[in-house]
């Protein structure tokens, strides 16, 4: 008979009322034994009602654990945020894979043993995939970045090439955990997810950058777009990644685009229809790889690229990343779950 593993999900909530029933109702449906599982939820002083759905949740299950950081004596040596309600918790995680997620995430009944699934050789830590629930155009356009984005991290991953830790989709070995201290030992940094990916690697680990639809968690359209998008940018500057530069490189698209257009016209046209080809390629390499799996189609099939949206998305994703870029020099400080960071 084989060994189930035990597992440990770890998850930070602040102020998420309206978020928690969607993310709760698909823990509740996750396919993996209970005496195997934990979960650890942090309740990071909501001042909503976060707290009261949490502990009304956890009647009666003992595999889920509600910590209310207030009631915590908690070092003050980092600061309020994500990285901190997670640090409080972490040393009582009794599994031997941790898994993260966060509040505004629905995650697939297959997620645990899909992302346990991806720890073979020495690997250390593993990435599944999110998309981005359909509410509106933006949030189509945000979806086809999600994917296309994990899908060049996927295929960079395999050729040896790391990018980064994705927090709401993400899962540690505790023997790499462990190695770097976890989060309190690797210092305090507002993209936890990345600090995290990179210290383990840099301790020898390897890295997994899965695209499966077992692993295919649907997160919620970004409440402040453009603030959490300066966050990111903060994280890729001070890492100095290559999906800065993929980033930078959408940005300039547009303007060299049109200063194209006005000194070399046929330039322009032939710039435009690589990016028409590049995006149409993956576009329906993502959406052949969601339909291989038969065992969820409502799920598969919702999370599908529209054709017809892959044209909007050709300009916002030169747009939006001018827009964000710009947005990013204009502010001095971050402000996310309603607390301030420097950049």
């Amino acid at each position: 008979m084989s060994h189930t593993p035990q597992v440990s999900i770890l998850i930070a909530i602040r102020n998420e009322q309206h978020t928690l029933p969607r993310l709760l109702a698909s823990i509740e449906k996750l396919e993996y034994p209970r005496d195997c599982l934990q979960v650890l939820i942090a309740n990071d002083e909501s001042t909503d009602q976060s707290l009261a759905i949490l502990k009304a949740f956890a009647i009666d299950k003992l595999w889920i654990q509600i910590i209310d950081l207030a009631s915590l004596d908690i070092p003050t040596n980092l600061p309020k945020g994500k990285m901190r309600a997670l640090t409080a918790i972490e040393n009582l995680a009794t599994g031997q894979y941790l898994l993260f997620t966060d509040a505004d995430i629905a995650l697939p009944t297959t997620w645990v043993r899909g992302m346990i699934g991806g720890f073979t050789g020495n690997v250390g830590v593993v990435n599944g995939i999110t998309g981005v629930k359909n509410t509106s155009l933006l949030a189509r356009m945000q979806h086809i970045e999600w994917l296309t984005a994990l899908y060049i991290m996927h295929i960079n991953a395999g050729w040896g090439v790391p990018s980064t830790g994705m927090g709401n989709n993400l899962a540690i070995s505790r023997l790499a955990f462990d190695a770097v201290g976890g989060y309190g030992g690797i210092g305090f940094s507002i993209v936890e997810d990345y600090a995290i990916y990179k210290a383990i690697i840099a301790k020898g680990h390897g890295y997994r950058h899965l695209f499966e639809p077992a692993v295919l968690a649907e997160t919620l359209e970004a409440e402040n777009y453009l603030e959490q998008r300066r966050r990111w940018m903060t994280g890729a500057f001070k890492s100095d990644s290559y999906l800065l530069y993929l980033s930078l490189g959408q940005a300039a698209f547009f303007p060299i685009l049109v200063l194209l257009a006005f000194t070399y016209p046929l330039w322009a046209v032939g710039l435009f229809a690589l990016q028409i080809s590049v995006i149409g390629f993956l576009g329906v390499k993502i959406n052949s790889i969601l339909a291989s799996d038969k065992s969820n189609l409502s799920h598969n099939n919702n999370a599908r690229i529209q054709f017809i949206d892959l044209f909007y998305f050709l300009f916002y994703v030169s747009i939006g990343s001018l827009v964000q870029l710009l947005y990013y020099y204009l502010g001095k400080n971050i402000i996310w779950k309603e607390r301030r960071y420097v950049k």
